[in-house]
């Protein structure tokens, strides 16, 4: 099976950012996806837990999603082998696209596919947001906090110690 180089993945994306394109890659390119159920996220997020979590929305047709992927993926690298825990919620209405663009953007953590996103009343009450992209973390004690991007690495500095 032919694999597609990172580097000619991320002038595709670029590419893409640029001129306004969206594509979806083949599912072969990627990574195998770790897939948790809907209700399995919304039974254990908020339980108290001994580490954060960060949880990600995102949407394969989501040019800002898309672009601030390896930021997400380089954090994910540096904090998830300390414990935390990375989990991104697709808003795709069209699960086979989120699943095809996160194996293509190498999202090796788990990712949500609520079966409708928009009728996700725990969603609409402990995350709430209005666009995408949103990061929240969620603190061992269950508290949920948005956090920007830039703010990431540092707010899980701290709570790490």
């Amino acid at each position: 099976m032919k694999t597609i180089s990172p580097i000619y993945l991320h002038a595709a994306i670029l590419f893409g950012l640029l001129f306004g394109q969206y594509f979806v890659l083949s599912a072969q390119s990627g990574v195998e996806l770790k897939e948790m159920p809907y209700a399995d996220f919304e039974a254990n997020v908020l339980t108290p837990k001994e580490q954060p979590w960060v949880v990600d929305f995102w949407a394969s047709w989501c040019k800002p999603c898309i672009y601030a992927m390896p930021e997400i993926k380089k954090l994910e690298g540096k904090w998830g082998p300390r414990g935390v825990r990375f989990v991104s919620l697709s808003w795709d209405q069209k699960k086979a696209a989120g699943q095809q663009a996160a194996s293509a953007l190498h999202m090796n953590w788990e990712l949500v596919f609520p079966p409708d996103i928009r009728n996700t009343p725990f969603l609409d009450k402990h995350f709430k947001h209005k666009f995408i992209p949103a990061l929240f973390v969620v603190y061992p004690n269950g508290k949920v906090k948005k956090v920007p991007l830039e703010k990431l690495d540092k707010t899980l500095a701290k709570i790490m110690g």
